[in-house]
């Protein structure tokens, strides 16, 4: 009853004209919900309007009454909302509009005008009750989305990829014209009947089909699950199968519930096949480029050969020049010398013809000496016959001779070295000699070789100025191509060269080749060859020698340096030339047979060497006193002569008077 009586009483202050939320000073109250409220009679007309409107609208108080209210909406919203409002008020029911209103700065803003009938407490219609809400704001921001999901969907349409998205039921609620062409169908929006994907079949890469279920999607939605780069097969409603790449998320609320899921996916199909055809372009060409490094590995292999024959021949040439040198112009001028010294023999009566003689018998001998050593600078003889050891010990003295280097030699045992190597070590040596003398800037040098762990191993070494290893390799052409030449010809021998050296701390230089035998190389070790007694040649056996006559038996592979010999000696009384041999298998027959009382034997022959011969002659025969003859003057070569047996040694390019006065001592001392 009291709310009744209280609302009487407010309609009958509006009635009146009297404002209800006025204070009893007349001022208005203010209103309790940021709204403006309003009501209406049972015919229709507004009977109040809130404070907030007459702050708004553009009307002056009191044309509001009624309906002047209207005269403040939009032109072109006035008539809609008139009949909204009668509809409503005929009818008694609850309605809601939207419209622009008219402010006081004469700007339109957008109202959101609802009400509802209200009715006396005996049920009488009396009209209706209803607010006005400013959403100007709320139809700006609504505007705005609405435009950004415009422009988001023409992106999305756009891309080159397929988008599709699905809510938390699985229903499609967005796909794009990518999508569409992929799928072969447009599907239906927000439909039960097509969860999950737009595609008309689904199948596993494989092939095998893949239901609904089990498809990335529904695993997203209804699991939370994301899946990157998983393909799958979806058919089109033509038959037409396509492999695609699928990407998906989950959508969550802002408190981490599923709200659906986002798919991007693409036709994977032609990158598939161009995956394909780059795998088997690769396997071609690696297979390719096998068949090509086989055969770069063989022409390789082939050029290695052809460096290492080109090394042999080039070390055969210069044995061949050497042998030319020894074998024919130095044996040559010996013979020339021998006859020169006839000649001066024989014309010791005529002063001037023997001053010539005794010229060119100087000249003989400069060119002998000139020869050999040309000889030895190509290739020293030393080096086949008595092995690289001995070889270094001779280069030692040699470059002591010519540049003044000392140079110590420590040597062990010598392995049984290829020609080849032997002389590619010696060279190699000699050239590093050289890089001392014109580089070191010191007198002193040292040469070690012996075996070690990796193969035969030696070293040149000197406490000189030293070197930037790098930089004498790329930039040093004078030091560098040398090393870089031993190194290069090394490795064709699967050998290796080390290198220590740096600025002002010397160098060492390590050269090491693979062991081509395990059987080492002794000096003493050399068995000498027994022969069979060979009969002797009939008339020669047994001959009596014509008393104080020295028998002498000359051993040689060259036959003028045999017959100079004997020219020689036929000059002289007391010695008579029995035989000769080329050999010293021949040489030993001879010793056999005849018994000589001397014998003149060269060192280097084929067949058997001086050395083995005078072994095996000194065993049978020690009373024959046996002269060592060579072109070479090296202690080595003497030493090995005279350790075999002979008596004494000398140079074929000596003083053919000293020869022969060795003979005639060698025969006239008693053996002991």
């Amino acid at each position: 009853m009291r709310l009744n009586r209280h609302r009487q009483q407010r309609e009958a202050e509006v009635a009146r004209g009297v404002d209800p939320n006025a204070n009893a000073a007349g001022t208005p109250a203010p209103d309790p919900v940021p709204v403006t409220l309003w009501i209406s009679d049972a015919e229709g007309s507004r009977i109040y309007l809130g404070r907030e409107w007459h702050g708004l609208a553009r009307v002056r108080p009191g044309e509001e009454s009624g309906n002047g209210w209207l005269e403040a909406i939009h032109r072109d919203d006035r008539a809609e909302v008139a009949t909204r409002l009668e509809q409503a008020t005929a009818r008694q029911q609850a309605f809601s509009v939207e419209y622009r209103l008219r402010t006081e700065t004469g700007d339109y803003r957008w109202m959101l005008d609802s009400g509802r009938p209200r009715y006396a407490l005996d049920g009488t219609f009396l009209g209706l009750a209803g607010t006005v809400l400013d959403v100007t704001e709320r139809r700006e921001t609504l505007e705005a989305l609405r435009k950004s999901e415009r422009r988001y969907r023409q992106l999305v349409s756009l891309l080159p990829v397929a988008v599709f998205a699905c809510d938390a039921k699985g229903q499609l609620q967005y796909c794009n014209t990518r999508a569409v062409s992929l799928w072969g169908r447009e599907p239906k929006l927000n439909c039960s009947e097509e969860l999950y994907c737009g595609s008309h079949r689904l199948y596993y890469p494989d092939g095998a089909p893949m239901s609904r279920d089990e498809c990335p999607m529904s695993q997203a939605v209804r699991r939370g699950q994301s899946f990157r780069e998983k393909e799958l097969i979806i058919e089109q409603p033509t038959g037409v199968r396509v492999l695609v790449s699928v990407n998906i998320d989950p959508l969550l609320d802002e408190d981490e519930n599923i709200v659906g899921a986002v798919s991007v996916f693409q036709d994977v199909t032609a990158r598939k096949r161009t995956e394909e055809e780059l795998r088997t372009l690769t396997e071609e060409l690696e297979r390719r480029v096998r068949e090509r490094t086989a055969v770069a590995e063989q022409r390789a292999r082939q050029l290695q050969a052809v460096t290492l024959q080109l090394t042999e021949a080039e070390e055969r040439e210069r044995r061949r020049l050497a042998g030319v040198l020894h074998d024919g112009l130095q044996q040559s001028l010996v013979a020339a010398r021998l006859s020169a010294s006839l000649i001066k023999t024989r014309l010791e009566s005529r002063a001037a013809l023997l001053e010539l003689a005794a010229e060119l018998d100087a000249i003989l001998a400069q060119c002998i000496q000139e020869s050999r050593t040309l000889s030895h600078e190509l290739v020293p003889s030393i080096l086949y016959e008595t092995g690289l050891c001995a070889a270094l010990k001779w280069l030692a003295r040699h470059v002591k001779e010519k540049h003044g280097l000392a140079v110590r030699v420590t040597a062990g045992e010598e392995p049984l070295l290829s020609d080849l190597t032997r002389s590619f070590l010696f060279q190699s040596v000699r050239e590093l000699l050289f890089n001392v003398v014109k580089h070191a800037g010191v007198m002193e040098a040292w040469i070690s070789a012996g075996n070690d762990e990796q193969g035969w191993r030696l070293e040149v070494a000197d406490g000189g100025q030293g070197f930037n290893v790098a930089n004498a390799m790329g930039v040093d052409v004078d030091r560098g191509f040398g090393l870089c030449a031993i190194r290069e010809r090394i490795g064709l021998m699967d050998g290796e060269m080390e290198i220590h050296s740096e600025p002002g701390k010397g160098t060492r230089i390590i050269l090491r080749v693979p062991l081509e035998s395990t059987a080492i190389r002794s000096q003493q070790a050399i068995n000498p060859v027994m022969l069979e007694e060979t009969p002797p040649r009939e008339g020669t056996s047994g001959a009596a020698a014509e008393p104080g006559m020295i028998r002498v038996l000359l051993v040689d592979d060259h036959r003028v340096m045999r017959s100079g010999l004997e020219s020689l000696l036929e000059e002289e009384d007391d010695i008579e030339v029995i035989a000769g041999a080329s050999n010293g298998l021949e040489a030993v027959d001879c010793a056999r047979r005849l018994k000589p009382d001397v014998i003149l034997m060269d060192v280097s022959m084929p067949e058997m060497d001086g050395v083995e011969a005078t072994r095996v002659i000194s065993a049978e025969f020690p009373e024959i006193r046996i002269i060592g003859l060579s072109m070479h003057e090296e202690a080595d070569m003497a030493h090995r002569m005279l350790e075999a047996g002979a008596a004494a040694y000398f140079s074929k390019g000596g003083a053919p008077d000293m020869l022969i006065d060795a003979i005639r001592d060698l025969e006239a001392t008693p053996l002991r």
